[in-house]
Order: structure tokens, then sequence, then C-alpha cells
């Protein structure tokens, strides 16, 4: 979906210190799954778009990673 590549949805995991396989968890797919996500093999569907965001905003809302203000 807009706005979800590849390399953001490997961003936003990474900032949040996870594995492929923890975010797979999460998300309730497999690990291959998030694999495809992250080399944009597949699109994320809107349920995986909805859940990205609530990472995405949990990883804001703790400042961590590249641009944060600490």
């Amino acid at each position: 979906m807009k706005g979800w590549t590849g390399q953001k949805i490997k961003q936003v995991r990474k900032a949040a210190g996870l594995t492929q396989a923890q975010l797979a968890e999460w998300l309730g797919v497999t690990r291959m799954h998030v694999s495809h996500l992250e080399q944009n093999v597949r699109p994320p569907g809107p349920q995986t778009v909805r859940l990205l965001c609530v990472l995405s905003e949990r990883v804001k809302m703790c400042k961590i990673g590249p641009g944060s203000r600490n």
C-alpha cells in the first residue's frame, strides 16, 4: 500500500528492535512474508498496514532511531 516501502518497513522493524521473526509473529504472518515485504516482493495488505502504523507510532513515541531529538 502507498507509503509502506520495503525500506520503510525494515527501518521501523529495526528501530523497534525486532527481528523479522518477531515482527512476523506480531503481525500474524510468516518470517518469509516479512522478508518479502522488506524486499518489495509483495505489498502489505490493509491489516498489515494498520499494524505497521501502530508499531511506527510506538517507535516515534519512544523516540528511537535516526532523526530522534535525543
